[in-house]
């Protein structure tokens, strides 16, 4: 195959042809990025697999629940973020798991990567003191890659709440990793 085919034309030929080869394709390349979701919101390791899993099975079971005026990547990671907040609502479970993030911090980051350790433990740490709104977004945008109209999707806001999280998400994480510099965004 020559040119790699969007995900949207991937879950139709799923849909319309059940082609499994193309779900395969879709679980292939969003798998670990959704257990890198997961894991940035402070879930343990293993649950964030089991999540990440569990949405996969529920789309194969049901991907006529695709709403094909979103992306799919919006799509996946709207169930996601619920999958997420009933997790934490379920287990009572809060967000500050920031040892047992750093703990697990080398399957989150990516293998090649030359990461200073002491620096991700440090985001991390500034990370679990935003709002769950602020994290959120904060991850989808510099981990997960999505676009500003992307999380606005996931997260059911305008583009312009989605910018104005970023904002302040970036000016309080900076304030938190240099709290004697003034921070100018």
């Amino acid at each position: 195959m020559g040119r790699e085919q969007a995900d949207e034309q991937l879950l139709i030929a799923f849909i319309d042809e059940n082609n499994e080869a193309a779900f395969g394709a879709l679980y292939t390349k969003h798998y670990k990025q959704l257990v890198k979701f997961f894991m940035w919101l402070s879930m343990p390791q293993d649950e964030a697999q089991d999540q990440a899993q569990n949405i996969f099975i529920k789309i194969y079971n049901n991907p006529l629940l695709f709403d094909r005026t979103l992306t799919f990547k919006s799509w996946l990671y709207a169930i996601a973020k619920n999958r997420h907040a009933n997790y934490m609502r379920d287990n009572k479970v809060r967000f500050k798991h920031t040892s047992l993030f750093a703990e697990n911090i080398s399957v989150v980051k990516e293998p090649a990567a030359n990461v200073d350790q002491s620096k991700i433990k440090l985001i991390v740490h500034a990370l679990d003191r935003l709002s769950e709104k602020h994290k959120e977004v904060f991850i989808l945008k510099y981990v997960n890659n999505l676009t500003i109209n992307e999380i606005a999707s996931v997260c059911q806001c305008s583009p312009g709440t989605v910018k104005s999280r970023l904002f302040y998400s970036i000016k309080k994480i900076k304030n938190i990793i240099h709290p004697t510099k003034k921070n100018v965004v």
